[in-house]
């Protein structure tokens, strides 16, 4: 070796070691809040992350400029090329029989949800998702030019965009819906078929991954159970991850064998993912980043055929996205970005890992009562943390880097601000200061640890060949994995019909309505709004009230108005929202409060009793306004559309 080369070698050496200590330091500096070496003039002591990892990232690019070759990624393709992993194709009749065997475990597992089709966790956002459902059906049949009118928050505009919008399930359940189908029904059917695609889609990119049957069905039903997904039964959103492990399988055959075909393919699916979820589309984007990123580091070249593929997925996923998101880049003047306290407050900690969430059958007793609420509820099961270890502990190949890799990212994302990766993208990268929950980046833990559990699996099955005592150990342990993750549900029925009470509405579905009381925004809102909303969705007027991720300002004013009756300025307040009809709800406002109320609108000039009708909470009426009675309004509002 000539002294230059042996001088390159040192010089390398010296850049990749330091380069490593300062990401261990930068890992320590995160999850420990600093460190301190040494004492007086001679301690050394920081409490930034972010500078670590910029030191580190400036080392390590000055060593590849004085020494090239070998690079950090010359390194680790070294140590994985020789066990690169090609996928096998999964055969047709496969996606079939695996559907058949999940469907009596989804049985199982859901059962209280199959013997209660329309059943609900809770009567907050499964009625906002039902709403959603009932719009989507009722203003593509009735009026899709005013498809982001969401008839709530009268007269703001275009108060659709306000949420998630989970549109693709709304496509889906449109047709049943014009046939009679309850909406409750169809709510709920979608989120059984959630799970069940889930299973079937993770089987496919585990049994491409393995070439084995058993892993494959293992890490299917482990992912289409898994517990976070329990931990969000509430939100329609985030069960469409089924389209996640299908979006890996395509980008990984796209990788292997570049083509625009298999490009388009990918944007099909991330454009789906998007429109079931703009929250998860913009999950998987990451995540399918983060998989091409360690493809590439393991040493799997990224040739220019793959620049035609990058392109056939961008260009699709574009086409079809763009279209729907223009609404959201438009809604985005009016709702604004999300604070930075509350999304530092829905990141999780790594703590969080270990915390159960309280849907679990087996740990549910022992979720911890605190202000996270169920985002942050993130314990996989010990089974599942075990066969994942064993996946990622093998020998490195190619599908172990990109599979720990993406595992890592997904992990450190949903940490949130309380990481310095994710505090970057959120001041650069506009769409990420629209995500209230960062803690949601489970899901997409969820993949990767369940992929990890097939390679583990696909180990042990390989290694207990011939072996029939380890086998039937191999077997139980995955089976015990998979009822370690069984949920306890606990479900309750929404109404099957609206309160009578609206029946003295007119037929023409134009009225402008105010229910009372108003909540206004906060944790009440949650078990009062939607139950308005759903409401809607048998009488289908146009309410003033509304639950979303976004209120607008008048809202507070109005919800102390509607605390503050029979106080006259609290009345001219509600004026000047100028509802036709008030319906007023004992159940909500208590009986004493109740009988204010209604009091003092017996006394008041230009509003009608029109009818009243006893719920189970108590009595509800309805009541006319007359807008131009002194006192109120000048003017009445503008008809919204039908």
């Amino acid at each position: 070796m000539t002294p230059s080369a042996r001088w390159q070698r040192i010089v390398a050496a010296a850049g990749d070691s330091l380069t490593g200590v300062f990401l261990a330091l930068a890992l320590w500096t995160h999850w420990f809040d600093g460190f301190r070496i040494g004492s007086g003039v001679f301690a050394v002591s920081t409490r930034s992350a972010e500078r670590l990892v910029l030191e580190a990232v400036l080392i390590c690019v000055v060593r590849h400029l004085l020494v090239r070759t070998p690079s950090l990624r010359d390194h680790l393709a070294r140590w994985t090329g020789a066990r690169t992993s090609s996928l096998v194709e999964v055969p047709t009749r496969e996606w079939g029989l695996s559907l058949a065997a999940f469907v009596p475990l989804a049985l199982w597992f859901l059962w209280p949800q199959v013997v209660m089709p329309g059943g609900v966790p809770d009567h907050g956002d499964p009625l906002f998702s039902m709403w959603t459902l009932a719009h989507i059906a009722d203003r593509l049949a009735h009026a899709p030019s005013a498809f982001y009118d969401g008839r709530i928050f009268f007269p703001e505009a275009d108060t659709f965009l306000w949420s998630d919008v989970t549109l693709l399930p709304g496509l889906m359940a449109a047709p049943f819906i014009w046939a009679g189908v309850p909406v409750a029904t169809a709510y709920t059917t979608l989120i059984l078929l959630g799970c069940l695609l889930s299973c079937v889609t993770m089987f496919a990119l585990v049994r491409a991954s393995t070439g084995l049957v058993v892993p494959a069905l293992v890490a299917g039903a482990v992912f289409g159970f898994f517990p976070y997904r329990f931990a969000q039964y509430s939100h329609l959103q985030m069960q469409g991850i089924f389209l996640m492990p299908l979006a890996v399988w395509l980008l990984l055959r796209a990788l292997e064998r570049p083509g625009g075909v298999r490009g388009a393919q990918v944007g099909l699916v991330v454009a789906l993912q998007v429109l079931w979820s703009t929250y998860c589309g913009a999950y998987l984007v990451v995540a399918l980043t983060a998989v091409a990123a360690a493809w590439w580091l393991s040493g799997r070249e990224i040739l220019r055929t793959h620049l035609v593929t990058g392109a056939a997925a961008v260009g699709i996923c574009l086409v079809l996205v763009a279209p729907y998101l223009s609404g959201y880049y438009r809604a985005r003047a009016v709702v604004g970005e999300r604070p930075r306290a509350e999304v530092l407050h829905y990141g999780a900690q790594l703590g969080d890992y270990l915390s159960p969430n309280g849907h679990s059958r087996w740990y549910g007793h022992r979720a911890p009562i605190h202000e996270k609420s169920e985002e942050r509820h993130l314990f996989p099961g010990v089974g599942l943390m075990v066969l994942a270890a064993t996946g990622l502990i093998a020998a490195p190949t190619t599908l172990t880097v990109v599979v720990t890799g993406g595992l890592l990212i997904a992990v450190n994302a949903s940490l949130g601000l309380s990481n310095a990766t994710y505090m970057f993208f959120f001041d650069y990268v506009p769409l990420l200061k629209t995500f209230r929950v960062p803690a949601r980046f489970g899901l997409v833990v969820g993949v990767f640890l369940a992929w990890a559990v097939g390679l583990g699996v696909a180990r042990l099955w390989r290694m207990s060949e011939g072996r029939l005592v380890v086998r039937v150990l191999v077997v139980a342990v995955c089976l015990a994995t998979i009822v370690e993750a069984q949920p306890a549900l606990d479900l309750r029925m929404p109404p099957d019909e609206s309160s009578a009470v609206y029946d003295v509405l007119p037929d023409d579905r134009r009225a402008v309505v105010l229910e009372l009381p108003v909540p206004g925004p906060g944790a009440e809102a949650y078990w009062v709004d939607p139950g308005y909303l759903y409401a809607a969705t048998f009488h289908k007027h146009t309410l003033i009230n509304g639950y979303s991720g976004y209120y607008p300002a008048w809202y507070t004013q109005l919800a102390w108005a509607s605390s503050a009756l029979p106080d006259d300025k609290a009345w001219a307040a509600i004026l000047r929202r100028r509802p036709e009809f008030i319906v007023i709800h004992e159940e909500h406002y208590g009986r004493g409060r109740y009988l204010e109320v209604v009091a003092d609108l017996a006394g008041r000039h230009g509003v009608t009793l029109l009818g009243r009708a006893q719920t189970s909470g108590g009595e509800d009426r309805v009541y006319r306004v007359d807008a131009t009675t002194p006192g109120s309004t000048p003017a009445p509002a503008p008809r919204p559309p039908r």
